[in-house]
């Protein structure tokens, strides 16, 4: 139990050193008293101290996402635990899974059991499985939360918070190449019109290859080719009104998903079901060929426009 006890506090430490990067949008950095930093969220959608918020809540900040390169939702579950997300041959039949609750469909109009929110709820999960753009910070927030999020949140929510425009003229670039020919460019500019008029544009794209040789067509699979453009315009009504307006477009054109026969088959017939893969070389998990007669590809065009506003009515 003694042994436990320390592992469990070595992994809230862990978990606590990973989030503290994270702020609200409208926090650049808070101190406590004591001088140590905090951790500002808006999971309960009002601006709280982590520690303050009733809730199992694990954070990921900008910084580290900014590190990490090119990110999506398959990157955040190696960073939160509990949550896993299940790879399908399209965006449409992906899930996401909390302490091991998740739908599993295969429709359109199925409806998730872990909502995801980015800027505004998502009605269907799919839509935040490509490449996350522009992210000031992700929290992961555990079991049900259909009050403050809607139904399709009985086993949690995963809140993307995008970056806010700046209120000078600015911008960034990143370009990220890795092995494998994979190429990701992501560019962003701020633009205010005025104090109270902000806006910031984002365009992003990608490329990969693909990790597995289909010898029956000669070409790799596993790849992706993506791109896009979002803009969030944020204005200031009054001290008490604040509006924002974001749109997006993206295409993606993917080729998912190959696998490869860990081992080798065996037993009486073995020899025959070896004949039919000639020039594969069974190495496990390292194998790198395969012979598959069936190319699964998947085009997606989608995009989106949403707004939303917050009124401070004092002290309700």
């Amino acid at each position: 139990m003694r042994h436990l006890l320390l592992g469990s506090a070595a992994a809230a430490t862990l978990l606590f050193a990973m989030g503290t990067s994270a702020f609200a949008q409208a926090a650049t950095e808070a101190k406590s008293d004591a001088g140590a930093e905090v951790i500002i969220v808006t999971a309960q959608k009002r601006v709280q101290n982590v520690q303050e918020v009733a809730a199992a809540v694990s954070v990921i900040g900008g910084e580290q996402i900014a590190r990490a390169g090119g990110y999506n939702i398959e990157s955040v579950q190696t960073q939160i635990p509990t949550l896993n997300f299940r790879k399908g041959g399209t965006n449409l039949n992906s899930s996401l899974f909390l302490r091991g609750v998740g739908t599993i469909n295969f429709s359109i109009a199925a409806e998730p059991s872990v909502a995801v929110v980015l800027d505004v709820v998502l009605a269907r999960a799919g839509e935040a499985f490509g490449d996350l753009s522009d992210i000031q910070r992700i929290e992961v927030l555990r079991g049900p939360q259909g009050t403050l999020f809607g139904k399709n949140s009985s086993a949690g929510v995963v809140n993307i918070i995008s970056q806010s425009p700046g209120r000078v003229h600015s911008g960034d670039i990143q370009v990220t190449a890795n092995d494998g020919n994979e190429y990701k460019l992501r560019a962003s500019v701020d633009m205010p019109f005025s104090d109270s008029v902000r806006s910031r544009v984002t365009v992003f794209g990608g490329s990969y290859d693909g990790n597995i040789t289909n010898l029956t067509t000669g070409s790799k699979i596993n790849g992706y080719e993506r791109y896009g453009v979002r803009g969030i315009l944020d204005i200031d009504a009054s001290e008490s009104l604040k509006v924002r307006l974001i749109g997006d477009y993206r295409k993606a054109d993917d080729n998912c998903c190959g696998e490869v026969i860990g081992t080798a088959p065996t037993g009486a017939n073995a020899a025959a079901l070896l004949s039919l893969l000639p020039g594969i070389t069974f190495a496990g998990d390292e194998t790198r060929v395969v012979r598959n007669n069936l190319v699964t590809r998947t085009e997606e065009e989608s995009w989106g426009v949403s707004a939303q506003a917050d009124w401070d009515a004092g002290d309700f």
